[in-house]
């Protein structure tokens, strides 16, 4: 009888194991630098990434156009289940250090 009940606790904990690991989530990020734009896709890391219909995003966290989408600008493209949910874009380091705001 504790036989029969032991593995009947095992095979519901086995069960349990294989649901969630079904619904599990894979999260993941891609960061690079913009290495070519057309239209709606991207370049980063010699890979190419659709972003239609995807928010872009400042590291605010505000929206932002395609038109923030240019060469040399660092982002990170978020995945949830190898599915774009988002992409954030910084600003070139050269567009916000100059001779003006630099510390003397």
């Amino acid at each position: 009888m504790r036989s029969k009940f032991l593995a009947l606790i095992f095979l519901f904990l086995l069960s349990f194991v294989l649901v969630m690991n079904a619904y599990a989530e894979e999260n993941s990020i891609v960061s690079g630098t913009i290495e070519g734009v057309k239209g709606n896709t991207i370049t980063v890391g010699g890979n190419s990434y659709s972003i239609y219909l995807v928010p872009l995003l400042d590291p605010s966290g505000n929206k932002v156009s395609v038109n923030h989408l240019t060469e040399g600008k660092r982002v990170e493209i978020f995945f949830k289940n190898k599915d774009i949910t988002s992409v954030v874009v910084y600003e070139k380091i050269s567009d916000i250090i100059n001779d003006e705001n630099i510390p003397k």
